[in-house]
């Protein structure tokens, strides 16, 4: 894992800390979370019939947003706009993964100019 994180950080030229994986991993725990707790109801009968057990989820949703807040506004040098952008964007890349694999909706051109921008912000908050 170590060599892994060492070539990255030669490709891009920036350093990937462990907290830094911290944050990005909460970030998309927590978003794939969200998004089985909103859209399940559209694939799976017991999260359609079940509306409170699935409320209840919620909960540990939060603790992740949480710490993951907690963590990205430290690296950041205490600067929240980054954890606001950076959650964002992963948000939208994780909502674009769950959506192909589980409703097998297609990517639009639009789409993919959406998800390229995420990228982009991603990149400019961590890199700059």
């Amino acid at each position: 894992m170590r060599f892994q994180i060492q070539l990255l950080e030669k490709i891009t030229g920036f350093y990937l800390s462990p907290k830094l994986l911290q944050f990005i991993l909460f970030l998309t725990i927590g978003h794939a979370f969200v998004w089985t707790q909103c859209n399940g109801q559209l694939i799976w009968k017991p999260f359609k019939d079940n509306i409170w057990a699935v409320c209840l989820m919620g909960f540990p949703l939060s603790y992740l947003f949480v710490r993951a807040t907690r963590i990205g506004y430290d690296i950041f040098d205490e600067k929240l706009w980054a954890v606001k952008l950076i959650g964002f964007s992963v948000g939208t890349i994780v909502f674009f993964i769950m959506t192909l694999i589980f409703l097998g909706e297609s990517i639009t051109l639009k789409t993919f100019v959406s998800l390229l921008l995420c990228v982009a912000i991603i990149l400019v908050q961590i890199t700059l």
